[in-house]
């Protein structure tokens, strides 16, 4: 049998106002009639959904897995329903990127000034994210790409099928703290102040891999590199940050960084849903690819 929408939408109606007289008002039918619609997603199931003993409506535990299944499908509709949406009122000319916060003021400019001639005018409309606010402006078509950084793990849980990756740079994150004098102010072999990602930023999980064997109390935490480099060059404590937005502090003298064994490389991925395919979008996913093709053949 095939699950109907209506049903799927009269599921999360039940569990969403809890009785079936709401429920029924909620989907705009009468309770007699939501009732009877109810039974016959039962009679074709072959078991029941609710329990009908209690004054409030309570799932069987068939029911449970068919109102997360139920749950799930509506999201994706939605979602591509959204996407549909924006697809049409897409203005052509205009390119919408999604990018990480640290990625704007160093990598971006430098992307774009080095893609070829022909995608020098276009209209870019830039937003500055974090991963996960982007991968979900990314599948809801508020974004046609996502400049992010990455690792195989993340391609890896990344649906092939919906969404197209492309690497476009490595990138080093190392450990920096402001100099005293001829050393850096604190010693990370000793219990130093930390300047910490936030708990939805990509980069947390491989700094704290980092903390494993060193000692050290938070300090501050934020959501993004560029608000860390700040509180650094303040000499509040030591931050991990990517390389390329410390590298004039580094050359300058006035932020040092430590031994390359506290240092990791990431990946930095642009993302393109491929339901998401005005001309324009196709054109510049096209040329993107052919000049990553070029460079790699250089």
């Amino acid at each position: 049998m095939s699950l109907e929408i209506r049903w799927i939408e009269d599921l999360i109606a039940l569990e969403t106002e809890g009785t079936i007289s709401k429920a029924a008002e909620l989907r705009c039918v009468s309770q007699s009639s939501f009732t009877r619609r109810i039974q016959h997603l039962e009679d074709l199931l072959g078991f029941n959904v609710i329990n009908r003993d209690s004054k409030y409506v309570n799932f069987t535990e068939a029911g449970r897995i068919l109102l997360r299944t139920s749950k799930s499908i509506k999201s994706q509709l939605d979602d591509t329903l959204h996407l549909l949406n924006e697809q049409q009122q897409e203005q052509q000319g205009s390119i919408k990127i999604a990018i990480s916060h640290s990625l704007i003021a160093q990598f971006l400019p430098k992307f774009i000034s080095s893609l070829p001639s022909s995608m020098q005018g276009i209209h870019y409309e830039i937003s500055s994210v974090n991963l996960w606010e982007g991968l979900k402006k990314l599948m809801q078509g508020a974004c046609h790409f996502l400049i992010c950084y990455g690792d195989a793990d993340l391609i890896q849980t990344l649906n092939p099928q919906i969404l197209a990756h492309i690497k476009l740079s490595e990138i080093q994150v190392i450990p920096v703290s402001v100099k005293d004098g001829n050393q850096a102010k604190y010693d990370i072999h000793q219990p130093f102040p930390l300047l910490a990602y936030g708990p939805e930023t990509f980069l947390k999980g491989f700094v704290d891999h980092k903390l494993k064997h060193l000692k050290y109390k938070k300090l501050y935490e934020a959501d993004n590199a560029q608000d860390l480099r700040e509180l650094v060059m303040q000499g509040l404590g030591i931050a991990w940050l990517p390389s390329s937005i410390v590298e004039k502090e580094l050359k300058a003298g006035s932020l040092v960084s430590f031994d390359s064994t506290y240092s990791f490389n990431n990946h930095i991925y642009i993302l393109k849903h491929k339901m998401n395919d005005p001309d324009n979008v196709n054109y510049f996913w096209e040329q993107l690819l052919q000049s990553r093709s070029h460079d790699l053949n250089m």
